[in-house]
């Protein structure tokens, strides 16, 4: 059960788990908090409704029912993929300068990087080779890695510095790994 705003936020999650096979509008008196303030829909609707959720009560009982096909969706783009280079974008930069990709494993394994050690990573404004990392500190200080995260997208990490920095990479830039030999 995934209870939260009809935003597309939960979108992502709900296609993982191979669609929404169903969904209420929450609006049961019995489940929301009384006043629902405009601005803590988490705290007066969405947690109170996981809980009653979890404690047993029917997902019917929290209100009228909504055409799944009808919820907002979130899409992200895909990576272009060629013999021996990703063309992707950048999805987010986090606060330590990890750079997440829209990439997954599927996709360097169609391109023909899926046994490569090490990749070129480039931005429009700079480039630099990475080794690819079971854990964020298996490289040097100042090097670079590519690793899989906790999500399963690929992401270009740098020891020590911030990799988005150092690539000139922010979110929804575009970005590119491909062999370090060009071939």
């Amino acid at each position: 059960l995934l209870v939260g705003p009809d935003n597309g936020l939960l979108s992502l999650a709900w296609e993982a788990l191979e669609g929404a096979g169903a969904a209420f509008e929450i609006m049961s008196q019995e489940v929301v908090l009384s006043p629902v303030s405009s601005v803590f829909h988490g705290r007066d609707v969405f947690a109170p409704a996981a809980a009653h959720l979890a404690a047993g009560l029917p997902a019917e009982d929290l209100g009228p029912a909504l055409d799944p096909e009808s919820l907002v969706r979130i899409t992200l783009p895909e990576p272009d993929v060629d013999d021996g280079v990703v063309r992707c974008q950048a999805l987010d930069v986090d606060r330590f300068g990890n750079v997440r990709l829209n990439v997954r494993i599927a996709h360097l394994e169609a391109a023909g990087l899926g046994d490569e050690p090490v990749v070129l990573v480039g931005s429009p404004a700079a480039s630099a080779t990475a080794r690819r990392i079971p854990t964020y500190s298996r490289v040097g200080s100042g090097e670079y890695g590519l690793i899989v995260d906790a999500w399963g997208w690929v992401t270009v990490s740098r020891f020590e510095a911030s990799a988005g920095d150092g690539l000139m990479i922010g979110r929804d830039d575009l970005v590119w790994i491909g062999r370090p030999d060009g071939g």
